[in-house]
């Protein structure tokens, strides 16, 4: 579907939806990118893909938290070996990162299948046409309304004279992923079947959840060593029951 200049549409709904703005080669900075960022797709010369993701040189991650980069099955691996070297007993979230639209369309329906976990997709970047027009996209939602995002862009990109797309998906369990069993390297098996470009990927032990979603809800006082994100909750509300 062409865009007129200045139109927009809207696709979605709820926390899922977002709406595109077809603007004209003048509404952008040189090279038509708005603010002047210039045509390039993927990372600018010289940074790694998920440059911006990493923390900032000379800071460590934060505790009971694990990172890794590089192809997808590599990564995933690296990643449950030092959960289990630091004596991770489970893992509360997952976020994976991809660079390119190849790997994480196909990658969107196997997140959809992970069972026991809330899931979260992010996809931000854009698009010129060779006719000169410019797409540009920041959608944040659950897999259901991603769907017809992926719908819509994939075409698009294809017939694209430059794009750039980074999608981002953010696994929260419920209940933890156990780091005792296979179930870590069966999960990894099962989305690196998807995608073998380029990922960063982080992981945050249940503890380290649980500690944030104390501090975030006052739980502090009632929520001790190893208690679950989703206990941490129960305590918050507890705690700030009337007496």
């Amino acid at each position: 579907t062409k865009l007129k200049p200045g139109s927009e549409w809207e696709a979605g709904g709820g926390s899922g939806g977002f709406i595109g703005v077809a603007e004209t080669p003048a509404s952008y900075g040189v090279g038509g990118r708005r603010g002047g960022l210039g045509p390039e797709t993927g990372p600018a010369p010289g940074a790694r893909p998920g440059a911006g993701a990493t923390p900032a040189p000379g800071l460590a991650p934060a505790p009971g938290s694990f990172t890794a980069e590089g192809v997808l099955k590599e990564v995933l691996v690296r990643l449950w070996e030092q959960a289990r070297s630091k004596g991770v007993d489970r893992i509360g979230t997952l976020t994976i990162r991809m660079f390119e639209s190849g790997d994480a369309f196909p990658l969107l329906g196997a997140i959809g299948a992970v069972s026991g976990a809330e899931k979260v997709v992010s996809m931000t970047g854009g698009y010129e046409t060779r006719d000169g027009g410019s797409f540009e996209l920041d959608f944040r939602g659950p897999v259901a309304d991603a769907q017809p995002v992926r719908e819509f862009l994939e075409p698009q990109l294809r017939a694209a004279a430059s794009r750039d797309l980074q999608a981002g998906f953010e696994l929260t369990f419920a209940d933890g992923l156990a780091m005792q069993g296979d179930a870590p390297e069966k999960l990894g098996e099962r989305l690196a079947r998807f995608a073998s470009g380029a990922a960063y990927v982080s992981a945050t032990a249940t503890e380290a959840v649980a500690v944030a979603v104390a501090e975030a809800t006052g739980a502090g006082a009632g929520a001790k060593e190893g208690t679950t994100a989703a206990e941490a909750v129960g305590i918050a509300a507890t705690e700030a029951k009337p007496r």
